[in-house]
């Protein structure tokens, strides 16, 4: 996203923008309870914690949590869903932390 929304290029050192991240938080979750059921829908929810510099100015740097999820049916077997749920989830991260590091009002 970086590369192809912003033009930027990745290299390995002295880059003006620096991301650094952390997978914080994966759990699965009971999101909709039904009647005479468990649960209606059950929810993945990642968290990462990103730290992000700009060395071109000093105060263009912060350290922040972003946390997303989505839901799935109850009665669909997990393995079957999960990296369908994993890409979902990713895209929602990845363009909450491009707006918190490139886009200043």
């Amino acid at each position: 996203k970086f590369q192809q929304e912003a033009n930027l290029k990745q290299v390995t050192t002295d880059g003006d923008l620096e991301l650094r991240g952390a997978i914080t938080g994966y759990a699965f979750t009971s999101d909709a309870p039904v009647a005479g059921a468990t649960s209606g829908l059950n929810k993945l929810t990642i968290t990462l914690q990103v730290e992000f510099v700009n060395t071109k100015n000093d105060k263009d740097k912060w350290t922040e949590s972003f946390s997303r999820y989505a839901q799935y049916s109850a009665g669909l077997n997990l393995s079957s869903v999960e990296d369908q749920l994993i890409n979902a989830i990713s895209n929602q991260l990845m363009d909450d932390i491009f707006q918190k590091a490139l886009v200043k009002w």
